[in-house]
């Protein structure tokens, strides 16, 4: 498993595909042109993020044993 500075341990069953990775390639960067460039309000964007993932990855999983 490749470890990033923003892991949220939201991986399958094989500890891949962390949302983590994609806020490191796609929203970071984004954030960084838009001017957001302290440590501290990108830890504040990814906790938000974070949060947001653990939801849908809740309401999957609850999904999945009722339609199961």
């Amino acid at each position: 498993m490749e470890y990033n500075k923003y892991y949220t341990s939201l991986t399958n069953y094989f500890g891949e595909n962390d949302p983590g990775k994609l806020f490191e390639d796609k929203l970071l960067p984004l954030l960084r042109s838009l001017g957001i460039k302290k440590e501290k309000d990108i830890k504040n964007i990814f906790d938000i993020v974070k949060e947001i993932a653990e939801e849908s990855y809740s309401n999957g999983s609850d999904q999945r044993v009722i339609i199961y």
